[in-house]
């Protein structure tokens, strides 16, 4: 089965700032193990040969701050550990943001998972480096907020989003 843990806790910390701490777990197990034949890759995979089980873990520590009435800034440090049938990996990542908000309308920059590579074994694998860019603008006579992103992994495609969101209460 899949499993998902996360404990998280945030408070402030000086006049304009405040701190965060988590802890994420993502377990799958009962996984079929098979090999493959790589002499004739015709002949596909082989029977199965008992289960395994996967888990990556990240406990974080983060630190936010606002820089003036409408910039805040905020950083954090993460440990990443992935475990794949008995091998395992662990490095360090950090991310780091600003938004701007004049008013109704905000606009945000971050980068995500920028670190070393992950090493399984002999072989070293890149973390998800990512950059994101958005934007939100609050129509505050009807109580809506409606926002674009755009996010760009590393070897990846750029990834677009958009939404609304409204308030009934």
């Amino acid at each position: 089965g899949i499993r998902l843990d996360h404990a998280a806790y945030a408070c402030r910390f000086g006049a304009d700032g405040a701190v965060g701490f988590a802890l994420t777990s993502l377990y799958a197990g009962g996984m079929e193990k098979r090999g493959w034949s790589f002499e004739d890759p015709e002949d596909g995979p082989s029977a199965a040969s008992g289960t395994f089980g996967a888990v990556d873990s990240a406990g974080s520590a983060a630190y936010g701050r606002k820089i003036s009435r409408s910039l805040v800034a905020g950083a954090g440090l993460k440990v990443i550990n992935q475990s794949i049938d008995g091998y395992s990996g662990t490095s360090a990542a950090v991310d780091a943001g600003l938004v701007y908000a004049p008013g109704p309308l905000k606009m945000a920059f971050v980068f995500q998972n920028i670190g070393p590579m992950i090493k399984f074994r002999e072989k070293a694998y890149s973390l998800p480096a990512t950059a994101r860019a958005g934007i939100a603008y609050r129509f505050s006579a009807i109580d809506i907020v409606f926002a674009v992103d755009i996010a760009q992994q590393v070897h990846d495609y750029p990834r677009a989003g958009a939404g609304a969101e409204y308030t009934f209460m």
